[in-house]
């Protein structure tokens, strides 16, 4: 599976190709460990080896720059029992590496996520999950600006949810996340999921509790 990605090394003008890893392997231990080495990955112990279970995954893969062997980012669509059947987790332990980032602007949409790995992840879904989300941790120095821009231009075919919804168990602050969804066959939507939900209001009062405690 290949595709051709006008800025340095975006999707538009890179050729990149898709490599489906069934399990990890040697050269993907590589990749972790750069991925963990990285100072600006604030997230880097979810990419360690308890907390990233290729195996695991529906379905996971590897974006390489096709003229080079580089590595440009990974990413895998999960659900191993946390979430319904129905249910696929889009975009799970995504990473991209720092040379193929573009910029926090309205431009995300070029970006290697949203142009290169999400398609190919949707294309993918061998379980073919019915509903597929992907959520975002919220950061309060961040959440206005991400709610704004999903909410003005989503990635193609996806919505996003209004309120905060817990996708994992564990602390308000990190487990209530910004949702956006998409129905990939009919017979479960994202009212069928009856997962906790909160408001960004009163996940800020929550966030702004703890950050006292």
């Amino acid at each position: 599976m290949t595709g051709l990605a006008n800025h340095p090394k975006t999707p538009e003008n890179v050729e990149w190709e898709v490599e489906v890893l069934p399990d990890s392997n040697s050269e993907f231990e590589q990749i972790r460990r750069a991925c963990m080495a990285d100072p600006k990955n604030y997230l880097a112990e979810n990419y360690s080896v308890d907390r990233l279970v290729v195996a695991d995954h529906d379905t996971f893969v590897v974006l390489r720059d096709k003229s080079t062997g580089q590595c440009i980012g990974f990413g895998g669509v999960y659900n191993n029992g946390r979430y319904p059947d129905q249910i696929g987790r889009f975009l799970n332990r995504t990473y991209i590496f720092p040379e193929f980032r573009t910029a926090h602007n309205g431009r995300y949409r070029s970006s290697w996520i949203f142009s290169a790995l999400l398609p190919t992840l949707s294309e993918l879904n061998p379980k073919k999950r019915k509903l597929g989300i992907f959520s975002q941790n919220e950061r309060p120095s961040s959440v206005l600006r991400k709610t704004k821009l999903f909410k003005k231009s989503p990635p193609l075919g996806w919505t996003m949810v209004d309120d905060l919804i817990r996708v994992c168990d564990g602390p308000i602050k990190s487990c209530f996340q910004m949702v956006l969804y998409k129905e990939f066959f009919p017979g479960f939507s994202i009212d069928d999921w009856t997962a906790e939900r909160m408001s960004r209001e009163e996940w800020y009062r929550h966030v702004q509790m703890e950050d006292r405690l």
